[in-house]
Formats: structure tokens, sequence, C-alpha cells
């Protein structure tokens, strides 16, 4: 791990003297001069780091490659620094660490391989398998044979569940990989909100989905993903309100965007899981929402829509009291 200390007024960084990761001599004190290290594709992505640091958050936090000076081997590291301001609120220093976790790295793509091969692998016979419960269904159905046709029907539903599980997985391979492809046209948003609640309102006998939408509400958008986005976010407030509540799922026309967010009255979530909430995997774990099914996949994947979008997704929850998640959508004038 390496200690650093920064120091904008004189554009100096400072090293502790383990310098093993980035072949830096200590004498050797500019910003630019470490950046010269980072790996071509990640200097922007470091930079706006840095800047929204100082000008906004006060904390940089990023992962990002470099090239060893020593052997010019590619290595991740990972930097955490926190901005530090004068009598006057400016800032004039960040300290901070980084630290190597090019090993982790290599895990996290070996399982990304693993995902992927493994859902191509069971699609193939899951479409088959989907394929004979139909016609099994309707031998049995023509044969008069009810209880039986009753029993391949929820054949039939568990194999659509399964298929959709391996879609969430292949999901999560695009997204991770940046290969998720957006088939973008015109549509009302609006019409499509309505289509998603009639369908899902079915579903749910406690719950009373309501709407209060924007009168304009045209985008250009990929309809088929924000369409998933969309009723991922209402399937989770109907999942996580178990008592039954209203759910109000409000559009707002914005200057050149559309804000589109879905409030519940749940069971919330705890603070301190909600800037973990759309990431891969992650489920809260406190012992009311132990009990609720899910692999941690739709949150990841509805965040994943709608940045591939350029857009953004948020959180706002309390325990107890219920969550809103909103995201906002550009009006599709930019291109994707």
């Amino acid at each position: 791990m390496i200690a650093w200390d920064y120091d904008l007024l004189a554009d100096k960084i400072v090293w502790n003297n383990d310098t093993e990761f980035t072949g830096t001599d200590t004498s050797e004190t500019r910003l630019s001069l470490f950046m010269r290290f980072v790996h071509e594709k990640d200097k922007k992505y470091v930079e706006e780091k840095m800047r929204q640091a100082l000008e906004h958050t006060g904390t940089f936090q990023a992962e990002f490659r470099i090239y060893t000076p020593q052997t010019g081997d590619l290595r991740w590291m990972s930097s955490y620094g926190k901005a530090l301001h004068n009598e006057n609120g400016e800032v004039y220093r960040i300290v901070g660490v980084m630290y190597d976790i090019t090993k982790r790295k290599i895990l996290e793509e070996q399982k990304e391989d693993f995902i992927g091969i493994a859902s191509h692998e069971l699609k193939t016979p899951v479409t088959s398998i989907k394929a004979y419960t139909e016609v099994l269904e309707q031998i049995m159905t023509e044969k008069k044979d009810p209880a039986t046709a009753g029993l391949v029907s929820k054949l039939n539903a568990q194999v659509d569940r399964l298929n959709d599980l391996i879609k969430g997985l292949l999901d999560t391979t695009k997204i991770s990989e940046g290969q998720l492809i957006l088939k973008p046209r015109q549509f009302d948003l609006n019409t499509l909100i309505r289509e998603r609640m009639d369908e899902l309102q079915m579903t749910s006998h406690k719950h009373r989905l309501r709407g209060d939408l924007c009168t304009d509400g045209i985008i250009i958008a990929d309809r088929e993903l924000i369409s998933q986005a969309i009723t991922n976010l209402i399937s989770n407030a109907i999942k996580y309100s178990p008592k039954g509540c209203d759910v109000l799922i409000k559009t707002t026309r914005l200057k050149s965007s559309i804000q589109v967010s879905v409030t519940d009255s749940g069971i919330g979530i705890p603070e301190a899981d909600t800037e973990k909430i759309f990431q891969r995997f992650f489920r809260v774990t406190t012992p009311n929402i132990q009990t609720f099914p899910g692999m941690g996949l739709g949150l990841y994947i509805t965040a994943g829509i709608i940045h591939r979008h350029n857009g953004t997704i948020t959180v706002n929850s309390k325990p107890g009291v219920g969550s809103t998640f909103s995201f906002v959508l550009p009006d599709g004038k930019k291109e994707f």
C-alpha cells in the first residue's frame, strides 16, 4: 500500500517510501509525472474523478490501470483520497492511499468468463425443454386430462423462470463488458409505463399501482430495455412491500430529459447499503429481508441499462418508511 499527499498549490505529490507499485522516485513529485504511468484508456477517468473530488464530492475514489516502469507490467490499482480545506473552505490538499488489486481483477475476469460461458451453454437445453413442455401441455389438454395438463403448466412456468434467470446472467455479462447493444427509437414513455402497470397490477392484489404521469413522455431510447428497467423497479416495490401499499410511478419532464420515479411504503433500505444497492449480486442482509428470493441482479441490470442510455439512477430510502428509486433519461438528442 502507498500513502500519498497531493499539494494542489505546488502541484506535488509526496509518497511514502514504498514506491514499488509505480516505481516513481520520491524526488519526482509532480502529479503529471504519475499520470504518465496511468493506462491511456484510464487517464480521462482518473482526471474526471479528481476533478469531481476537488469541485464537488471532496472524496477521490477510483480503480484504474498503471504500467510499472521497471517491467512494463500492467497492474490494477485502487486509490482513495480525502480533500482538506483551508479556512476559506477551499481545497488545498488531498491525502489518501493506493493499493494493488490486480489479483482481485483477474479473479473477477475469470468469474465473468464462467458466467458468460455457463449462461450460453444453459440457454440451448432450456429452450428445448420449453418447447417440449408446451407440446406436452397441448397433448394433455387435447386428451382432456386437466390434472396432468395443470402439472405441465406449472412446469412450463418454472421453465420460464429459469429462462429469466439465464437472461439476467447474460445481461450482466453484456453490461460488465460494455456490450449492451441499444436499438433506439422514438416512443411515448408514459404509454410504456401504463402498459407495465396494467400487466403488473394483475399479478398483485395487495398493492395498488398509481400513476402520476407528465403530459409529454416522448423520448428516443431502446423501448425493450427501458421496459425491463421499469418492470424491475415496480416489481421490487411490490416485492419489498409485503404488507401491501400504494406504489406511485411518476414521470417529470425536465429541460432536456425526463425523470421516472417509483415510490413505495415498504421496508426500506439501510443507509449503509444504498451506495451498494446497484452492485451485482449485492443483497441487503437484514433480518426483515433475508426471506425475499432473488440473485441481486435486477438493480444492477437496471442501472446498467440507464447508464448505457447516458442516464443516471438514484435511490432515497429509509428503513420502515419506504424507498424511491429515480432515473433520468436524456431526451434522445445525444448519441448513444
